[in-house]
């Protein structure tokens, strides 16, 4: 913090410059932000210190004298500075992502807070220094406005808007899915599906290679069933990338949840309620985990709207992923190939009614928020 000079706050936003006239932009303030004045007026704009807030890096610079009011000392220094309470107006450069991308609630790693779709427009916030550029994305007809970190790569400078905020683009995450496609095959190992394309747990091409599904066949129900979760999700967000067996297995691998265990031959789920954290981590989705609390009603109402990862415990024991039936009956759908035919977890029919539903209640893993319309 620069020593000496009075204190100033901006009476409505504003923005930091390296040089007392012309460009160089360096930053968008909020209004109300305090800056300590480091030296004196030339021309139309003062030299002040801002201090940062989080993530928001400190900078030095030159903002424009009329937008600033004097103040006395703030309680604590460095001040606490505030965010964004109004979407930003007009000034300094806008953006646009012309693909569907990420926003990170910081500049390295940090949590996905939305999911902006293609075309969105952007303020840029600060001057970029790293790989992904401080944001406030004006939100989407179903995400809220807010700030965050987006990859330089995914963005490009577009016009100042004509009005400001822009109407909130037309996401369509809230829509009626796709039918569940059982009949499209892989044609080559490591295939990816489409996003409500059905992963048959004995087809080895949604492996790696051959060695892959002969270490894990009939073992990764868990992992599939965390690539369906993601891949669904995914869909609801506009994200292309989807994710095949091999890609669940690493995951839940990677996340301790997929492995061996002493006396059992083959890899196994070990912890069923850890693939709803891993869809958390990769989609930035919230999820309710239940044991044995979700009551059929209750399950066919959510699994209009979203998608439901139920554990059977019986032995042999079977994961999977069900949604509801697209012309509303009264019955879950079990996305999954058929497995154990004749055996205690004959999925024959990909059908679970309510008194199977007992059997498959045992641990439930499901989205805290709708990703899709119900079906009419």
């Amino acid at each position: 913090m620069t020593n000496g000079g009075r204190w100033l706050k901006n009476h409505r936003e504003t923005q930091v410059f390296e040089l007392p006239e012309g460009g160089g932009w360096l930053m968008k303030l909020p209004q109300f932000s305090t800056l300590r004045q480091v030296s004196e007026q030339q021309g139309r704009r003062i030299e002040v210190f801002y201090s940062g807030r989080g993530d928001v890096p400190s900078m030095r610079g030159w903002a424009e004298a009329v937008d600033l009011g004097p103040v006395g000392p703030p309680a604590q220094v460095p001040p606490e500075q505030p965010g964004f309470s109004q979407p930003p107006g007009g000034g300094g450069p806008f953006l646009s992502n012309f693909r569907v991308t990420e926003l990170h609630s910081s500049p390295t790693n940090g949590t996905v807070l939305a999911n902006p779709p293609q075309f969105s427009i952007l303020a840029q916030v600060a001057k970029q220094d790293g790989p992904r550029i401080l944001t406030f994305f004006y939100g989407s007809r179903t995400q809220p406005a807010q700030e965050g970190w987006i990859e330089a790569t995914d963005l490009g400078p577009i016009p100042q808007p004509a009005v400001l905020p822009p109407p909130g683009i037309d996401d369509g995450r809230n829509r009626t899915r796709p039918a569940l496609d059982y009949d499209t095959v892989p044609g080559v190992f490591n295939d990816k599906p489409s996003h409500f394309q059905v992963i048959d747990e004995g087809n080895p091409l949604w492996h790696l290679n051959q060695a892959e599904f002969g270490a894990n066949q009939f073992c990764d129900c868990g992992p599939i069933s965390l690539a369906h979760a993601i891949n669904f999700t995914r869909w609801s967000q506009e994200n292309p990338d989807t994710l095949n067996a091999h890609d669940g297995i690493v995951l839940a691998t990677n996340a301790g949840v997929y492995g061996t265990m002493d006396g059992i031959a083959g890899p196994l789920t070990l912890n069923a309620a850890g693939l709803g954290e891993i869809v958390t981590n990769v989609t930035g989705v919230d999820v309710v985990v239940s044991r044995g609390e979700l009551d059929f009603a209750e399950a066919l109402d959510l699994a209009r709207t979203r998608w439901i990862i139920v554990d059977n415990f019986s032995s042999p024991g079977h994961i999977s992923i069900v949604v509801a039936f697209l012309n509303g009956s009264e019955q879950l759908a079990l996305v999954q190939q058929r497995v154990n035919h004749g055996g205690v977890l004959d999925a024959g029919d990909l059908v679970i009614t309510e008194p199977e539903w007992e059997l498959w209640r045992g641990l439930t893993i499901h989205p805290s928020e709708a990703l899709w319309e119900a079906p009419a």
